[in-house]
């Protein structure tokens, strides 16, 4: 061992850092670190890469950080270092430090080919609490053995609640081990973490695989929701043995149950979908694209769409009260309230049914997605009379109402004084800007012209034919639009959505 008293020489204890002797090494390292000496930073991290001796690299990252101003900018560079005993210790050594800043640079290396690399970056990345770490985590659901996903699991559980909305999208991946891992993880979460994947969980439970289907159960039992209890009570008569087994002791060592507070709010719900069914629209709404996303909230909008074409009521409060059938959220059967209260209690979100609207006669629909990975958030109903209606010219002219969204069939429903007011408007505009009255009278003149072009259907451009209007894509067909109708979520009608 090298006597504290005669290590005064940086210089010398930098060259005894590579000593044949592991006790000279870690001396060395550790008298260093206690005279937080700068200028050994580069010599400190450079051994990271080299020096094979755990518990001296733990000496060495201690000494670094005696000096961090010094040392981080090599510690950054050691992260895209070659040797990956290198690159371990760099995210190591971050991992004590915690910086957000650090994130981006952490990211790369959640990936690294070298599993004990990977495995200290999940550390270290989530150290910094950082929200664009967790996607880059969740992609390395089911890597490795046990252990390392284990270390994934612990990961992704500090970020508590905000992993959820990451780790339902993994329930429903293609890759089975992926989707076990996933509702592992919601397991290690529980309650009140993962008290939103209530539903999803519950929905896995008819997953092709049986052990994602166990571990999805397990899961449910974490939470201290009455929702999850009831599935899981339900679940203790499955004819799967071992799915019945599991529920039977999950119910008896039961936590204690918690509601989760469904957020009421003064503004309605900000998202949700539009759900079609002959002759009628309907619009089911909710407060987070996360639930939006949920097969059970699109499967209960389409029910909502099938009791408003099939049913008397118009209206929601109406159409609450109607009978429905068992399903996953009522398994015994209810109301459509009793549905939509089990969902709400499922996501603790407020849902409700939003706007509903019918259509006499025939009908046709189209129903159109905003965004990738999202469910319909758009919906246009038209109804037709004539015989010569083809499936053809049908949907071009409803996807005409989704994307367009005119305000009338033809250029004779709009009503006069709105012309009248168009075109005042207009006249009063260009005179105030010195333009001749003959000159004004023609932009009056144009400015309606354009209005009309814009707002009536048969008088747009037509989306599935652009050399075309839609009234030339009706000639000689023998058919006659009587009537549409728009909804899309969020956006009151007559308000043009930009699309």
């Amino acid at each position: 061992m090298i006597p504290i008293e005669n290590q005064t020489h940086i210089s010398q204890l930098i060259d005894l850092l590579g000593d044949a002797d592991p006790d000279v090494r870690q001396s060395a390292a550790l008298a260093i670190g206690e005279a937080q000496a700068p200028e050994a930073a580069a010599a400190l991290v450079a051994r990271f890469g080299v020096e094979r001796d755990f518990y001296i690299r733990e000496t060495l990252t201690w000494s670094a950080l005696r000096v961090r101003e010094a040392a981080l900018p090599h510690v950054y560079t050691a992260l895209d270092s070659l040797r990956w005993l290198a690159r371990l210790q760099a995210a190591h050594t971050l991992s004590k430090i915690a910086n957000p800043a650090d994130a981006a640079r952490l990211v790369p290396l959640i990936s690294d080919p070298v599993d004990a690399v990977a495995v200290r970056a999940y550390a270290a990345a989530a150290l910094t609490g950082e929200p664009r770490v967790l996607p880059a985590l969740v992609a390395q659901l089911a890597r490795g053995d046990a252990e390392q996903r284990n270390s994934l699991t612990v990961a992704l559980g500090s970020y508590g609640k905000a992993a959820v909305p990451a780790l339902v999208d993994a329930l429903r991946e293609e890759s089975p081990a992926v989707r076990l891992h996933a509702a592992d993880t919601l397991s290690h979460l529980g309650s009140p973490g993962a008290d939103g994947a209530a539903l999803a969980l519950t929905e896995t439970l008819a997953d092709p695989d049986a052990g994602v289907r166990l571990a999805a159960l397990n899961a449910l039992g974490q939470l201290a929701v009455p929702f999850a209890w009831r599935v899981v009570d339900a679940t203790t008569a499955h004819p799967e043995p071992l799915m019945r087994g599991l529920a039977e002791r999950l119910a008896r060592r039961r936590p204690k149950p918690r509601r989760i507070a469904v957020q009421r709010r003064a503004a309605e719900p900000v998202t949700g979908v539009i759900a079609a069914a002959p002759g009628a629209l309907v619009e089911l709404r909710c407060e987070s694209e996360f639930t939006a996303r949920s097969p059970t909230f699109q499967a209960l909008a389409q029910r909502v769409a099938d009791l408003a074409a099939t049913s008397p009521p118009d209206t929601a409060a109406d159409l609450a009260g109607t009978p429905t059938s068992p399903s996953i959220l009522s398994p015994t059967g209810g109301t459509l309230a009793d549905d939509l209260a089990a969902l709400a209690e499922a996501t603790g979100e407020t849902v409700a049914i939003g706007r509903v609207a019918r259509l006499p006669g025939r009908t046709t629909a189209h129903l159109r997605r905003t965004a990738a990975g999202l469910p319909p958030r758009v919906g246009a109903l038209v109804a037709y009379e004539g015989e010569s209606w083809t499936d053809e010219v049908a949907p071009r002219i409803a996807l005409q109402v989704a994307v367009s969204g005119p305000r009338y069939v033809a250029r004779e429903d709009v009503p006069a004084e709105v012309l009248a007011r168009l075109r005042a408007d207009a006249v009063a505009e260009a005179r105030k800007q010195g333009r001749p009255d003959q000159l004004a009278d023609r932009i009056a003149a144009g400015r309606v012209e354009q209005f009309l072009h814009e707002t009536v259907l048969l008088e747009q451009v037509s989306v599935a034919d652009p050399g075309r209007t839609v009234a030339g894509l009706l000639t000689g067909r023998g058919v006659r639009i009587t009537g549409f109708v728009r909804l899309e979520v969020g956006v009151p009608p007559g308000v043009p959505s930009g699309s």
